[in-house]
């Protein structure tokens, strides 16, 4: 009974070993690598992202479904669904996908959770699920413009000007650290820190600077550069040319106007003549006074010599 009752044992584990297909060792599919085209991504604006998928096991995996969403909908695919299809991904492989993306408006400048869920199937059709996260830094659109730009001074050589005006903020960023430059064939180079500037806000622009060449007639070009930073320090800079904010800005400076030199040669030449003229006449008076003495002494004297 007891060798009946092995047999029996060792005909079910022969039955079982050629009829139920032994697993191979778990797949094991993950996301390698991400980017960004557009290097950052702003509130309200559209990115592309690039998802690297690699397959580390020895055996290929199939059917695979990829989709990408974000925990409260930060972050929302900008066409289709957020999916994609990997009909066959081998051993030791990888495939980059791309998606279209969008983030939604009004986020705060911080990094946002993207999850990437993947489920595939082995070459038995047995089901994995695989997810993984990304974090995707968003930044606030930092945006400015100049306004009411006036130069206020006489454009002459050597003279002093003032530039004043308004750099407005018109992102949904702050400006950090916002700094405004001169530049150019006419001016000096100054500068002027303005500070920070919130959404919204404006910053007044008050520089002196000084009238260093002249025009001589041909085409001089200046310019203002407004320097800033976003939150992180980056540093951001545009250069406008000066002449092309306004007709207020227009730069052309001229030599100083001096008077006509042969009239100065004139009036000098009539002082010195004058001046002459007037010691000529005094020795003529002193020397009519002195005659007139001598005249008078002489005939009193005489008229003394004529009564002894």
């Amino acid at each position: 009974m007891e060798k009946i009752y092995r047999w029996l044992l060792a005909v079910c584990f022969l039955v079982i070993a050629f009829t139920v297909p032994v697993k191979a060792a778990e797949p094991k599919v993950m996301v390698t690598d991400y980017k960004v085209k557009e290097d950052k991504i702003t509130a309200g604006g559209e990115f592309e992202l690039s998802v690297t998928i690699y397959n580390t096991a020895k055996k290929n995996v199939k059917n695979m479904k990829v989709a990408v969403l974000s925990e409260a909908g930060e972050l929302l695919p900008a066409k289709g669904a957020g999916t994609a299809y990997i009909e066959q991904l081998n051993a030791e492989t990888e495939e980059t996908l791309v998606f279209q993306m969008a983030a939604a408006n009004g986020l705060e400048e911080k990094s946002y959770k993207l999850m990437i869920k993947l489920n595939y199937e082995d070459n038995y059709g047995s089901p994995y699920a695989v997810e993984d996260a990304i974090y995707l830094p968003l930044q606030l659109e930092q945006r400015y413009s100049l306004t009411d730009l006036t130069i206020d001074g006489k454009f002459i050589l050597g003279e002093e000007l003032e530039i004043t005006g308004m750099v407005n903020n018109l992102g949904k960023g702050t400006l950090y650290n916002v700094t405004v430059k001169t530049s150019g064939d006419n001016i000096s180079e100054k500068e002027s820190y303005i500070g920070n500037i919130e959404p919204g806000k404006s910053g007044s622009l008050d520089m002196i600077v000084e009238a260093k060449h002249l025009s001589d007639g041909t085409q001089r070009m200046n310019y203002i550069t407004v320097i800033y930073e976003d939150e992180k320090g980056n540093k951001q800079e545009k250069q406008e040319k000066l002449e092309q904010l306004g007709p207020a800005s227009d730069i052309a400076i001229t030599a100083p106007v001096y008077e006509n030199l042969e009239k100065v040669k004139e009036e000098k030449t009539d002082t010195k003549t004058g001046k002459i003229t007037l010691i000529v006449g005094i020795v003529f008076a002193l020397a009519v006074l002195i005659f007139w003495l001598s005249y008078r002494k002489w005939k009193r004297k005489k008229k003394i010599l004529e009564e002894f």
